[in-house]
């Protein structure tokens, strides 16, 4: 039966290429491409899923499905990417803008540390991964950000290594280690593993599928920060409409803290948007994101229980001219905010980026 198939497959692709000689239309190079990247010819296929891209008045519903096939292949092949990335952030400490915060019954003016100012610098960002088709690969990502004020420098990275399973529920087995640091050194590191589910929901191109994350926050500073914390997510993918591409995640999140008062729970979404626009001259990518966070005990500075709303949105460009020597530039602006029940973590920040990858 397989050798039947692949056998279907090769006269699949001899005749589309009969087909190509006597005319190059898209929905050819487009079939031909499908066609070889279900018998493994990755190379091929790619080269024709890219020739469709170049084609004009493809309709943007067909260049989703190709950026799809595009992203698929170069997670099968392995891949490194590398980005550089002009940075501005006017506010890189996230300290807060209220001016004063009462602890007991008095009150404190707050004065902006020295260095928390606009800053300028490059954020360098390296993303990889192993190819997918074996038993076992890895990939991750490493972002290190390198402004002229040296004490707001800062990197971040995670790493992780996943075991796609034939369980009848569980798809993907993962481990990873997360961690984050300042100028000053690490400041934490997050152990986890993941259990993500087959899609629970189909519907034509949409797939819904469940994951549950188990973490260990070891925050270096201090023993009362550090958590055991617990996530389960529920992705949406494959939204598609003549404008771009949707997709959604829902997650709620616990973190149980060695002090109660650092301890908090609470939901978030995070939604991505993307496409293109002005007839393919622009492809973008808009993101919100939302999440709250009650905590379960008093603060121990404030003697009052904190609860957050944290709200992020982010617009990216890529120009279709702005491509030179293989490389594509865009820029990205970018808004986090953090609205407290206590002034003193409440913050909002804008950074703008120019981008080359």
């Amino acid at each position: 039966m397989q050798s039947a198939k692949i056998g279907d497959l090769a006269s699949a692709e001899l005749q589309l290429e009969l087909f190509l000689i006597q005319k190059q239309t898209p929905r050819v190079y487009l079939e031909l491409a499908r066609v070889e990247f279900l018998q493994g010819k990755l190379a091929e296929a790619e080269e024709h899923f890219k020739i469709v891209t170049s084609i004009p008045d493809v309709p943007l519903t067909v260049l989703d499905k190709v950026d799809n096939f595009l992203s698929r292949i170069a997670n099968a092949r392995g891949y490194i990417d590398y980005s550089a990335n002009f940075v501005t952030d006017d506010n890189p400490m996230n300290f807060t803008d209220a001016s004063r915060v009462k602890v007991g019954n008095l009150y404190f003016t707050l004065r902006p540390p020295a260095g928390n100012k606009r800053v300028y610098g490059l954020d360098h960002n390296v993303s990889f991964s192993s190819p997918h088709n074996r038993a076992m690969y890895f990939s991750g990502s490493l972002s290190i950000a390198d402004f002229e004020a040296r004490t707001v420098d800062r990197s971040s990275g995670i790493i992780g290594v996943y075991f796609p399973t034939k369980l009848p529920y569980l798809e993907t087995l993962s481990f990873s280690l997360e961690g984050f640091s300042r100028e000053s050194g690490l400041l934490y590191r997050q152990p986890a593993v993941s259990f993500i589910s087959r899609p629970v929901f189909r519907y034509r191109d949409v797939r819904v599928r469940v994951s549950y994350k188990l973490g260990e926050l070891d925050v270096l500073a201090n023993d009362y920060n550090d958590a055991d914390v617990h996530q389960i997510t529920y992705t949406v993918d494959g939204l598609r409409t003549r404008f771009g591409h949707l997709s959604s995640a829902i997650s709620y999140k616990r973190s149980e803290a060695q002090e109660l008062a650092y301890s908090h729970s609470g939901p978030s979404i995070n939604t991505t948007f993307s496409g293109y626009a002005f007839n393919r001259s622009y492809k973008y990518k808009a993101s919100l994101s939302w999440s709250k966070s009650d905590y379960k005990a008093p603060d121990p500075l404030f003697g009052q229980i904190r609860h957050s709303d944290r709200f992020g949105a982010s617009f990216t460009v890529y120009p279709s001219w702005a491509r030179a020597l293989g490389r594509r530039g865009g820029f990205a602006l970018q808004y986090d905010e953090n609205k407290s029940s206590l002034d003193y973590y409440t913050f909002e920040k804008t950074s703008f980026s120019l981008i080359v990858k």
